[in-house]
């Protein structure tokens, strides 16, 4: 369910509205946007009220949330620097408590490679999460997660970390 208000902004709010919108990004994950309609100066504001989680599939990293590890970790860090709205604050605590799960098969397949687990200790924490969480959503379709888990392995044996998608790197 979404809801929505639109109001007209002059020319010079609009430079203000960009200005603001860069430093509220990462308010998105949490499900609040704004649009600008160029063509008649019409800001709509919106939020997105959580959606009922779908059927839980099978999972050793099984959680309550439907938030995607990254976007725990983003959470993460827009926590801890006092970024988070008040009224969603409990909200996300309870989102942030769940602990995670290293699925064992996972680990055992770098601890087969000396190099490989060595390599793999020395990265931080977050980045272990979001790739294993990463490698972990793919379980129900065996050729993926044997990709992923392989391209991993990979980058770890070189001692290199994988970029990601969307700026994700920023919470490594």
């Amino acid at each position: 369910m979404k809801f929505g208000l639109y109001f007209p902004v002059s020319h010079q709010a609009k430079k203000v509205f960009y200005t603001t919108m860069r430093l509220k990004k990462p308010f998105v994950s949490i499900g609040l946007t704004a649009r600008l309609n160029r063509s008649t100066g019409n800001i709509k504001f919106s939020a997105s009220l959580p959606k009922t989680p779908k059927a839980a599939q099978p999972s050793l990293c099984a959680s309550k949330s439907t938030y995607s590890q990254a976007n725990k970790e983003r959470l993460e860090w827009l926590s801890a620097n006092g970024m988070i709205h008040p009224e969603f604050k409990d909200k996300i605590q309870t989102v942030l408590s769940e602990p995670f799960v290293f699925p064992n098969d996972i680990i055992d397949k770098l601890k087969e490679e000396e190099a490989v687990w060595e390599n793999y200790r020395r990265f931080s924490e977050s980045y272990k999460r979001i790739r294993i969480a990463y490698i972990e959503a793919a379980r129900t379709r065996p050729e993926e997660f044997k990709k992923r888990l392989n391209h991993f392995i990979g980058k770890t044996r070189e001692n290199k970390q994988i970029k990601g998608f969307g700026g994700i790197e920023k919470y490594y």
